[in-house]
């Protein structure tokens, strides 16, 4: 009888610890600005969403001249995104994948700023060189960033109208386009 009522206590006992792993996860997931899905889920199945606390947790390079505009620009389509009328566009890894590429083009721009404050004399044609191609690469950055803005435009569509599998592979699409921003700007 007693060797019962143990393994209850001790069944019950984990049962609680594990949904209380669940709330701390879901909390840091909601911190973390994640889905209200991926954060109710986490009650229950935390295990499985520990990776998105990983993504969550990178820290992108240093902020460059563009930073705040990145930030405005992302932070509005992720509250478009999260909103529970736009629920049909998969976005999570998308959405950081972007953020993380335009924080490295930025940081790049950063660099150059640096580089080109110290200019070297007798260096003028790789001064201008250097300048030309942080203006295409400032062009490209913010070409994406218009792009994102009229992504967020186009869920509103979506969200009456249907069609999210286009929106996800549009965001698909942004951010593989923000990733080869420094390979093709030339930076």
């Amino acid at each position: 009888m007693i060797a019962f009522v143990s393994a209850q206590v001790l069944t019950g006992g984990l049962g609680v610890v594990y949904l209380a792993g669940g709330v701390v996860v879901a909390g840091l997931l909601e911190r973390a600005g994640r889905p209200r899905g991926a954060v109710l889920g986490a009650v229950v199945a935390w295990p499985l969403l520990l990776p998105l606390l990983q993504e969550a947790q990178v820290v992108g390079p240093a902020p460059g001249p563009l930073r705040g505009r990145i930030d405005q620009v992302l932070q509005a389509l992720t509250d478009t995104l999260g909103d529970p009328a736009a629920t049909e566009v998969a976005w999570t890894a998308d959405l950081h994948g972007l953020r993380l590429a335009l924080y490295t083009a930025d940081a790049r721009l950063a660099l150059v700023d640096r580089l080109l404050e110290g200019e070297a004399q007798g260096a003028e044609d790789s001064v201008d060189a250097l300048r030309a191609a942080r203006a295409d690469s400032q062009h490209a950055v913010e070409t994406v960033l218009s792009e994102v803005h009229q992504l967020r435009l186009q869920v509103g569509l979506a969200a009456l109208a249907g069609g999210g599998q286009a929106l996800a592979e549009r965001l698909r699409e942004l951010s593989a386009r923000a990733s080869t921003l420094g390979e093709v700007g030339g930076l």
